[in-house]
């Protein structure tokens, strides 16, 4: 996941917007992640999930 500029994000190709809410909650508007349940974890990292639980099974870290 590249993100091009402040709430917008592209993956393979594909582009949408989210927004980071101050529980930490990412909230996907649109675009390929628009499905999924992300949440900022601590450091630099998110965690993603398809249930919303809070279990997350995915996570990004930026590129270094």
């Amino acid at each position: 996941m590249k993100i091009p500029a402040p709430g917008s994000y592209e993956r393979g190709g594909k582009s949408g917007k989210y927004r980071v809410e101050p529980s930490r909650k990412i909230v996907f508007e649109s675009g390929p992640f628009a499905e999924y349940h992300a949440k900022l974890l601590q450091g630099p990292k998110i965690g993603m999930n398809l249930n919303g639980g809070n279990f997350y099974n995915m996570t990004c870290d930026p590129k270094r």
